[in-house]
């Protein structure tokens, strides 16, 4: 990444030297910090879908195991985290407590109930994030083509280092 953005410096640096494009105007550095903002958060979004999916891979695909937890990393809501933790002990007790008591036995099937209860939950809530997430990423999307529009409209130099700078800034805060 470092390579990548001393490469982008320097092509920048390039560019305005054969160019003659010293600096871009205020509108523009403003549109271009918009769109670079919409970028970084349609990726963040898509980052969250990614636990998602990989949450709910993690309840379809699974019986009770000592499979590792996805990671809910990056989800913004608090309690999805919790019910995967909540579903993971349980999971842990069952397969502990059934190393060494029958199946039949009160106990692991009340765990056994517990954890066949907590699934749906998880699995309604991963469906509700994800729609809020992708309506939210429509809209994420109709920004940035709305001000790829915009950019469209400035003069071929100026957008050429309009779209050097936002290459800068993304590989910058990689």
């Amino acid at each position: 990444v470092k390579q990548d953005l001393a490469e982008i410096e320097s092509r920048k640096q390039a560019y305005q030297s054969s160019k003659g494009a010293i600096d871009i105007s205020t509108h523009s550095q403003l549109l271009m910090k918009s769109a670079t903002e919409t970028s970084k958060e349609i990726g963040d979004v898509d980052i969250q879908l990614s636990a998602l999916n990989e949450v709910e891979k993690y309840l379809k695909d699974k019986q009770f195991s000592g499979d590792i937890t996805p990671s809910t990393v990056g989800l913004k809501d608090a309690a999805l985290p919790e019910l995967v933790s909540k579903l993971r002990e349980k999971e842990l007790e069952y397969t502990n407590m059934s190393k060494t008591v029958a199946e039949n036995h009160p106990m692991v099937s009340a765990l056994k109930d517990q954890i066949n209860k907590l699934k749906p939950q998880l699995l309604e809530s991963i469906n509700n994030q994800r729609k809020t997430l992708e309506a939210s990423k429509l809209n994420l999307n109709s920004t940035n083509n709305s001000l790829a529009s915009v950019l469209q409209t400035i003069p071929q130099k100026e957008r050429d280092l309009i779209d050097i700078s936002r290459q800068q800034v993304l590989k910058s805060n990689l």
